[in-house]
């Protein structure tokens, strides 16, 4: 009769639907067996806290993710504001595909300048041009004192003798400006502390009373 299937062929077709049903539970089985639950790892680049002075500009290091089955994508929450002295967290997280996530943090500390970056023994390296040709290198020794109120001299001021002091003013940035003018020699600069507060640079020309300017890269560490 037409419309009707013989009971073997419906036989056979019943066979194949179980045997699809059976297939595809088993699917769904394996897939729970084999459902990734591990989280990613995540790392820090860099140190887990940085201190840095306030004024400076901060780069974020970032973290490094890891996953067995996926690459893990990396978001950032927090924010570091370096014009304001304070901690700031800043949170990182991995998801990995199958939405399992990993955290780590880092502190961000942005500190006041503090004027006692300024005192005790420095190692000095000052890179110098006389015009047109000359270049000399030199490292030393200075020795800064704190003035009434807030002034600093350096004794021994480009490896000059301990009769040459120079004096200058740091402002809350710990940026500042070299004004010297003595009857042989006039000096003008400006100079501001590394971020990290390992100590300061100054950049400077020097003029002597044969009209010869020296131009000065130095650096304190």
């Amino acid at each position: 009769m037409k419309g009707i299937l013989p009971i073997s062929i419906m036989n056979k077709h019943k066979k194949i639907y179980l045997i699809s049903v059976l297939l595809g539970l088993l699917l769904i089985s394996c897939e729970k067996v084999y459902d990734d639950k591990i989280p990613p790892t995540i790392i820090l680049n860099g140190d887990n806290q940085i201190n840095m002075l306030i004024g400076c500009s901060f780069i974020d290091p970032g973290a490094f993710a890891s996953d067995d089955k996926s690459e893990p994508v990396i978001f950032v929450s927090g924010d570091v504001n370096t014009d304001s002295a304070g901690v700031y967290n800043l949170e990182y997280m991995a998801v990995d595909s199958d939405s399992n996530k990993a955290y780590v943090q880092r502190i961000v500390v942005v500190e006041a300048f503090n004027f006692d970056i300024y005192q005790g023994v420095f190692d000095v390296h000052d890179t110098l041009e006389t015009f047109p040709s000359q270049h000399l290198n030199y490292n030393a020794s200075v020795d800064l004192f704190i003035q009434s109120p807030k002034t600093f001299r350096i004794s021994n001021f480009n490896n000059f003798g301990e009769h040459f002091k120079v004096l200058f003013e740091p402002d809350s940035y710990g940026t500042f400006q070299i004004e010297y003018n003595n009857a042989d020699t006039i000096i003008q600069g400006n100079g501001e502390t590394y971020c990290d507060k390992s100590g300061f640079r100054i950049s400077y020309t020097v003029e002597t009373q044969e009209k010869v300017i020296i131009t000065h890269k130095t650096s304190f560490k």
